[in-house]
């Protein structure tokens, strides 16, 4: 398993695919770098929560899909499908 600062490796695993791992990684290093409103602490753990996902992406591989579920999206499921319809 890689190692990740605060995200949880299995959830996300279970949760969501390669393609939403590198969306979230995308819009967290986004807003770490383009926020302005963002004080030093902020800035660094959306960039750990970055680091994380594109670690996770990495260590499952491209062709990742998790697995379906019937619980409701999770926060993360709902922010990662929406940036990609974007």
């Amino acid at each position: 398993m890689p190692f990740t600062h605060d995200v949880d490796v299995k959830q996300a695993m279970e949760t969501l695919g390669h393609g939403e791992m590198i969306a979230l990684a995308e819009m967290f290093g986004n807003w770490a770098i383009n926020e302005e409103q963002l004080d030093g602490f902020q800035r660094t753990k959306t960039l750990q929560w970055s680091a994380d996902y594109e670690r996770i992406a990495a260590f499952v591989g491209e062709g990742w899909q998790a697995s379906e579920s019937d619980e409701p999206f999770s926060l993360m499921q709902f922010v990662a499908r929406s940036a990609l319809a974007k």
